[in-house]
């Protein structure tokens, strides 16, 4: 059988994907299921022959031991201990993370002060205050804890890095005692991103100097929150997370510089396969750079030996090592890297032999964008499942950008080896600080564009995606049984599906109203908005407002109302993207925002057709209630103080209304 690592790989991530969208409570259905699958294929010579499907449902029915075995003996002991208070030494393991209250921190238990309870794992913990401590310094603490999600979709990729439970510090002793053993060589990789993150910020200084570091290291916590979402708006976040286009930049540019000075084959192998793991231990062990690194050192080890490696082979095999993390299936970045490489192996060659050009700029332009449409298509399931938005700006400005982020890669790397000369670390700086001040502002220029995002979280591009998926089952099934390969003509259908459909949606979404609640570190905010108006209340951080911005200029929306809940993002908003009433009791915030105020404790108005609004407040409570359609809403400020998780969106019209949930499949 060809490709046995892809289809053992492939087979292992897409049942756990399954899994983990279902529930637990189906793991042994699923598994009975593919046991008889495997039986009834290997009960027929064609499909035993061929030996695609009985390997595929033998890898599906192990994805299942697997997911069960951690799910009981991993997962509910620790959870286990959610909402409850308790002492127990720690140490921290990763670098300290500003948050918007305080600090969080990766820390590790060593043992806990209650019977029965696992002692050694792994959490995320927050304090008002920073901890002043060194790693992998033991510390008594007094922590509360709390789930980190019900599943591990909602867990936002803790689940995938193993961490089940967060907590909050109440108190904290030093111990001046050192947490031993092998895995304390990782403090000296924490120490040395440290040491980076200080010395990109002194050298380089600013947004540029967060860039820098990101591109190298994979770590954004400097880098502001408008460049972040800039680079979100333009499909090219890919860039700042460290992945196998980093690890290929550094390893091939180390890789022809031993060959050029002519180091022998085996000791040059050795030395690019240290470089790899060096990397992914600076990076932080990181789901993309593990799977990037097992295919690396694949490649090299080919080279090697001589052999031609098989590129889809390579990737399942990486599949199949990082998915004995049952939960690594459901991390964003994750899925996003794996279904990009899926892209550039499988379709990237077919459209770019369609576009050849002897000249080496045409090419290389035609090469990139070729690549980006490959990845667009590939990632488009998990762009709509994880974020309900795609980037198409991003298809072209990865003609740019990418070659800008290589320079910006190779500088960096440079400037961290060669702070020992002056002259070379100025030079290096001022290299750094170009390619990042040139990366920052063309994001910023076309994040504000209209067309830079698109809105996809209609139930019809669900359809697509389902249909697309049946359609290259059952070609998967006919190549399996009969040997005949059918894929050509599953793509032409699948096309054809994603015309109707999409023109479906369009026609579908113009008789939609959305209402957005935006998730925020302590408050939830609301956009309401159809293909024309939008309202907007209670936004009071960053990450709110620069989401409903986003939706009012992509979709070139004429702003109804804001209603300020305090903080200066409302009356921000409502100045930069204009609006015709401003609901504030705050004369200043309401008067910088050169808007028409309105002061009234209470007010009822029709916003646009089918929506009206009813406001009311009382001694500075504040409730809107919102009637579109048929349908009620109604909002307090006891409402957007608990946040929530993650966003949701609800689709609203005359047959009522759905709802889903944004970085979650489903509710």
């Amino acid at each position: 059988m060809k490709r046995a690592f892809a289809n053992i790989g492939f087979s292992f991530a897409v049942t756990l994907i399954v899994l983990n969208f279902l529930n637990v409570k189906w793991a042994l259905a699923v598994f009975a299921a593919v046991s008889v699958l495997f039986v009834a294929f290997l009960a027929f010579p064609n499909t035993r022959k061929a030996a695609v499907l009985p390997v595929s449902m033998l890898s599906a029915a192990l994805a299942c031991v697997i997911f069960i075995v951690t799910y009981n003996n991993v997962f509910l002991p620790q959870t286990a201990l959610a909402d409850k208070t308790v002492n127990a030494q720690i140490y921290i393991v990763d670098i300290e993370q500003k948050t918007e209250n305080g600090f969080s921190y990766t820390v590790k238990t060593k043992s806990i002060d209650m019977q029965n309870s696992p002692q050694n794992i792994k959490l995320t913990v927050y304090s008002d205050s920073r901890i002043y401590a060194e790693s992998y310094e033991l510390l008594n603490v007094n922590m509360s804890l709390f789930s980190a999600g019900e599943n591990a979709f909602d867990s936002r990729g803790s689940f995938d890095d193993d961490i089940f439970l967060k907590g909050y510090i109440n108190s904290y002793q030093n111990t001046d005692e050192s947490a031993g053993g092998i895995q304390k060589i990782n403090k000296y990789f924490i120490e040395l991103r440290s040491y980076l993150s200080n010395t990109f910020s002194d050298k380089i200084s600013g947004d540029e100097g967060a860039l820098s570091l990101a591109v190298l290291t994979g770590d954004t916590s400097s880098l502001s929150g408008e460049s972040y979402n800039n680079f979100k708006a333009c499909g090219a976040t890919h860039l700042m997370a460290v992945s196998g286009f980093n690890l290929a930049v550094i390893t091939g540019l180390l890789y022809k510089i031993l060959r050029k000075i002519l180091v022998p084959k085996v000791p040059l192998i050795i030395i690019c396969c240290a470089s790899v793991l060096f990397y992914v231990m600076l990076a932080g062990f990181s789901a993309s750079m593990i799977r990037a690194a097992i295919m690396m050192i694949v490649f090299l080890l080919s080279k090697l030996l001589n052999e031609r490696t098989d590129s889809l082979n390579s990737l399942g095999f990486s599949a199949f090592v990082v998915c004995l993390n049952p939960f690594a299936v459901t991390d964003a970045g994750a899925l996003l890297t794996f279904t990009a490489v899926l892209g550039l192996i499988v379709i990237n060659p077919h459209i770019s032999s369609k576009f050849k050009s002897k000249n080496k700029l045409v090419r290389s332009v035609t090469d990139t964008v070729c690549a980006s449409v490959s990845v667009f298509i590939t990632t488009f399931p998990v762009m709509y499942f994880m974020f309900g938005e795609v980037s198409f700006i991003g298809l072209l400005l990865n003609v740019v950008l990418i070659p800008l982020s290589e320079l910006l890669m190779i500088s960096s790397v440079l400037l961290s080896m060669c702070l020992f000369s002056y002259h070379l670390e100025v030079l290096l700086s001022f290299v750094c600080r170009l390619a990042a001040k040139a990366m920052l502002y063309i994001t910023d220029l076309f994040a504000g564009f209209s067309f830079s995002t698109v809105n996809i979280s209609s139930r019809f591009f669900a359809l697509l995606i389902f249909c697309a998926f049946t359609v290259f089952a059952v070609g998967f099934f006919i190549k399996g049984t009969s040997g005949k390969s059918v894929f050509r003509q599953c793509t032409a259908i699948s096309c054809v599906f994603a015309v109707i459909i999409s023109v479906m949606s369009a026609v579908y979404a113009d008789n939609n109203t959305f209402v957005r609640i935006m998730h925020g570190e302590y408050s939830n905010a609301v956009i309401v908005y159809n293909t024309d108006y939008a309202l907007v209340l209670g936004v009071r951080e960053y990450e709110q407002y620069y989401t409903a911005k986003e939706i009012i200029t992509a979709n070139d929306l004429y702003t109804a109302m804001v209603i300020d809940y305090g903080g200066d993002y409302s009356a921000k908003l409502a100045d930069e993207c204009g609006c015709l009433n401003y609901v504030t009791e705050d004369e200043s915030a309401g008067y910088a925002a050169g808007e028409n105020i309105v002061f009234a404790n209470d007010f009822r108005d029709t916003l646009w057709s089918n929506t009206e609004i009813l406001y009311n407040n009382r001694d500075g409570f504040k409730t809107v209630c919102l009637k579109i359609y048929e349908t009620n809403f109604e909002f307090n400020q006891a409402d957007l103080a608990n946040t929530e998780k993650y966003d949701i969106i609800y689709t609203v019209n005359s047959d009522g209304y759905t709802f889903r949930g944004v970085n979650k499949w489903a509710e």
